[in-house]
């Protein structure tokens, strides 16, 4: 079971999305930054930087919990621990982590952007 720890933003809806398309058993739990819950403990055990998402594999590699943040590092290591979405070979995987990175530095700031200037 994955615990993910978020809130309905695009990063963390973007973690959803990842674990459902994973196919991984997962268990949300809201964290309510108006409330300031992203900048106390027990988030920050989880995030020391206090931003979301956030998820804990509670059967990581050796059956131990394994902790990951950042949108991108959280897709990628679903993505590894399950064999979905990413090429075997080389070049695949190179395209693969590109448009990845496109998706998490560069496509939401436009996107936003151009929804903004749409409105």
């Amino acid at each position: 079971m994955i615990d993910v720890y978020g809130i309905g933003t695009a990063n963390g809806q973007k973690a959803a999305i990842m674990l459902e398309e994973t196919a991984c058993d997962y268990e949300i739990h809201f964290v309510d930054m108006f409330k300031g819950e992203h900048l106390a403990e027990p988030f920050l055990s989880l995030n020391p930087i206090g931003k979301i998402p956030a998820k804990v594999d509670r059967n990581g590699e050796g059956g131990k919990s394994v902790t990951v943040l950042e949108t991108l590092a959280i897709a990628l290591y679903l993505c590894d621990k399950t064999g979905h979405m990413i090429p075997k070979d080389a070049r695949g995987r190179a395209e693969a982590w590109e448009w990845a990175c496109v998706a998490a530095t560069d496509l939401s700031p436009v996107l936003s952007i151009q929804f903004q200037l749409t409105r």
